[in-house]
């Protein structure tokens, strides 16, 4: 898609020397004027194939998150836009409520604790941010670990 937009302006002084004040009955007319235009064309390709399908089904990390709502977007339309449901444990033990108006009301459910999280976030009360956590694994083993095996563990962010 392109779009061409076209910017014009222009500025003159006229003036004459004569006896009259009529510019036809002037000995000598004097006319100064200048012109600009420009006309950028700004042209939009639309993302398609493989790359498109990865932008939208790749969920939004918890860093692109917290950029949003700390920019001043109301927290309850990142999540409206960005969960798949909300996971609650209660006295009753643990539920989901997802984000879909086929849910009925778990649906109205899920908006109504945003809108709660909303009027939260405006009153100063809610920290948005990464939950830091360790997790200690012991393994044993009778031998150190191959190169492979140090890799696999990087890659699953057990170092």
């Amino acid at each position: 898609m392109a779009a061409t937009f076209d910017f014009r302006t222009s500025a003159g002084i006229r003036g004459g020397f004569g006896p009259t004040i009529a510019s036809r009955d002037r000995l000598l007319n004097l006319e100064y004027s200048a012109s600009i235009a420009e006309n950028p064309t700004i042209t939009i390709v639309p993302i398609t194939g493989e790359e498109f399908t990865k932008r939208i089904l790749q969920p939004l990390d918890e860093g692109k998150f917290e950029f949003l709502v700390r920019q001043g977007y109301a927290i309850n339309m990142v999540l409206r836009l960005m969960a798949r449901g909300i996971a609650i444990d209660d006295e009753r033990g643990p539920t989901v409520l997802f984000n879909a108006p086929s849910q009925g009301g778990g649906y109205l459910e899920f908006r109504r604790r945003l809108l709660h999280l909303a009027g939260l976030d405006t009153e100063r009360k809610l920290f948005v941010g990464p939950i830091p956590f360790e997790e200690n694994h012991t393994i044993r083993t009778n031998r150190p670990p191959n190169p492979d095996e140090v890799v696999a563990a990087l890659e699953k962010g057990f170092c």
